[in-house]
């Protein structure tokens, strides 16, 4: 068994593998596939790791490949049988329990780990509680594309949110123009108010005004909310 000090490893936040999987082949296996060595992933299988163990808070050790942002690591325990779609339990502390599920931590900015986990199966409208993959994305343009080129849908709404809406909110412009492009079309009025609104008049990145001008060529006017119309 690999006794290597967990201060040189990969922590999430500050629990190490052991404080998460213990000690034995499951322990080694996390870590080694948080390190990126695929022989000693299979390793580790060959001693009897499960793939598709659980240790503390539901961590599997092919969650903690991708919280360790490592695609080689991820594509080995893929191979050797971890499941893309095998949710983590989550649970705020105040009793309100979700799934997350690993599609949906990687589109969170982690366009490698993203790739190996669609590659193998993963599924592209994965959603952790109201949070689909798609809108996890929207801070990450080449994470965007990935979903979209493997047919997410654009216009999922649930429960009043959408990746349009999410991107424009939080001033990720050149996914909103990308979204667009490929079809988005939920309340474009609004989402033209919005782009025009945000920042106010001291915000003048020209992709606003861009966005606006996509919404009109569909002969769509922005939404003008009633106590603008009083000024």
């Amino acid at each position: 068994m690999n006794e290597a000090p967990d201060t040189q490893e990969f922590r999430l936040y500050a629990a190490t593998v052991t404080d998460i999987f213990g000690r034995g082949a499951v322990r080694d296996l996390a870590r080694a596939a948080a390190a990126g060595k695929a022989d000693a992933v299979a390793q580790a299988v060959r001693a009897g790791a499960d793939p598709n163990a659980r240790g503390k808070e539901g961590l599997t050790p092919l969650f903690w490949s991708i919280m360790a942002n490592n695609a080689a690591g991820a594509q080995a325990l893929l191979k050797a049988g971890a499941n893309p779609n095998l949710p983590m339990r989550m649970n705020n502390g105040k009793g309100f329990e979700w799934d997350e599920y690993p599609v949906v931590i990687a589109a969170k900015g982690k366009p490698a780990v993203l790739k190996v986990l669609l590659d193998n199966g993963g599924d592209p409208e994965s959603t952790s509680h109201k949070l689909s993959a798609l809108r996890a994305a929207v801070g990450c343009l080449e994470c965007v594309r990935m979903l979209v080129e493997r047919g997410v849908n654009v216009n999922r709404v649930i429960e009043g949110e959408n990746a349009g809406f999410t991107a424009v909110a939080t001033g990720q412009f050149d996914v909103v123009i990308y979204l667009l492009e490929r079809g988005f079309s939920v309340d474009l009025d609004k989402l033209a108010w919005h782009a025009q609104d945000l920042g106010g008049p001291a915000n003048t990145d020209p992709r606003k005004q861009q966005i606006v001008d996509m919404i009109k060529a569909k002969g769509i006017q922005p939404f003008v909310p009633d106590w603008e119309k009083k000024k």
